[in-house]
């Protein structure tokens, strides 16, 4: 009886949202609009949430979401809300609140000497002098189906951290931990390099200019272009102090001779200065990467897509056009979905006119144009998160997530 009335309820949830959304206003560009096959609710914690990220353990999805806390309340945190998935995509309860965070920057899927988990950056509250806050690290525990908060195990203090990133190094069995900061000397770069039980401070290994401040790099991402079983390390430049060496490119960083070292700075094209604060996020797309940028005025925003040519050791830019936009705005995510990538934008002032999501698409040129996203969303609904995950059936799926707690999923 209660799995006849549980059906109902999802089958009620499901027409309701289909409701609403026959009301919303049809586009006038999109031939065929794609509409959510799984419409639910949330419910996010109090707070105003931030961000959001489905990791895969144990071939069960994850939903993460976080959120940001005001400046004015430096000294209090705010858990991360953990949602699973059933077997037909949709959240189960409870939801698990696990940690202590002000502002997380990024997620990063782990494998430590604790167990398999995940990791996040946290770089504080905005404001009040950037005291910086702290890594977080969630274990999942196959026995009881739960995380558990492993923090104090990846304890560096307090950091302006932008990105920690799990590195796989040669022959061993963990994942090393890199974290990228805001870099500057109220920060630090840190390395920490696993062993069999914990991990061990090695920022030594890393490259003295970055650690001295002297250049500015404040993200990164880890992947392994030589297939060889040791990650190379992409950075993300920025131009942040006026003292600092001018970076004219993102850079890769290399494991050679028991340390990192910075490569070639040709391996990257030059970066657009039009959106000059920094390389802000990065996607990883097989031997593809897209950077997201925004100057520090959070008025212009721009993206690049690389892809690595494995013959000349080198990445090389593809064509992009964006359309112009003077709105206040920047690009805070992007996912691929079967063979576009979507653009979250995060506006200064709210806009209720459109959905904030744009894809950029590849024409028969080979040139990358932004193009509408069509998708059915609600009236004046705003995206809080997108994130592309496989779903039970083995398809491929979207999932938006919205700050009024809406969750819709499509395929």
């Amino acid at each position: 009886m209660r799995k006849n009335y549980a059906s109902l309820f999802r089958f009620l949830i499901m027409f309701l949202g289909a409701l609403s959304l026959s009301c919303a206003p049809e586009s006038k560009t999109c031939a065929i609009v794609n509409r959510p096959i799984l419409t639910q609710n949330l419910g996010h914690n109090s707070g105003q949430p931030l961000d959001t990220a489905i990791l895969e353990f144990d071939n069960r999805n994850y939903l993460f979401v976080t959120y940001m806390i005001n400046p004015k309340d430096k000294n209090l945190t705010a858990p991360v809300s953990i949602y699973s998935f059933d077997q037909n995509d949709a959240i189960k309860s409870p939801v698990e609140n696990l940690g202590k965070t002000q502002h997380v920057r990024s997620f990063s899927k782990i494998k430590s000497p604790f167990g398999e988990g995940v990791l996040l950056a946290d770089h504080g509250v905005d404001g009040n002098g950037y005291p910086g806050g702290k890594l977080s690290l969630f274990i999942k525990n196959f026995k009881t189906d739960l995380f558990e908060d492993f923090s104090q195990k990846v304890d560096i203090g307090l950091n302006f951290s932008f990105n920690a990133v799990a590195v796989k190094r040669k022959n061993s069995r963990f994942d090393d931990i890199l974290v990228a900061p805001y870099n500057s000397g109220s920060s630090k770069v840190v390395y920490l390099k696993s062993d069999q039980s914990k991990y061990i401070d090695d920022s030594q290994s890393l490259p003295r200019d970055w650690k001295a401040a002297h250049v500015c790099f404040m993200t990164a991402t880890a992947l392994d272009l030589e297939k060889d079983g040791q990650d190379e390390i992409v950075l993300g430049g920025c131009d942040l102090e006026k003292t600092q060496a001018a970076v004219k490119s993102d850079q890769l960083m290399v494991w050679k001779e028991n340390r990192w070292q910075f490569s070639s700075p040709e391996t990257f094209p030059p970066r657009k200065k039009s959106a000059s604060w920094g390389t802000v996020y990065w996607l990883k797309d097989k031997d593809r990467l897209i950077a997201l940028t925004h100057n520090k005025g959070f008025t212009e925003a721009d993206l690049q897509i690389f892809h690595y040519n494995s013959h000349l050791k080198k990445f090389e830019e593809e064509p992009v056009e964006l359309k112009a936009n003077s709105a206040e705005k920047y690009f805070h995510k992007i996912q691929k979905f079967h063979d576009d990538y979507i653009v979250l934008i995060r506006y200064g002032s709210p806009r209720n006119d459109s959905l904030n999501l744009f894809k950029m698409k590849k024409n028969s040129s080979g040139k990358w144009n932004q193009e509408e996203v069509c998708l059915a969303s609600p009236p004046g609904e705003v995206a809080l998160g997108i994130d592309v995950f496989k779903g039970a059936n083995g398809k491929e799926k979207l999932a938006v997530t919205y700050y009024s707690g809406r969750l819709d999923i499509f395929e």
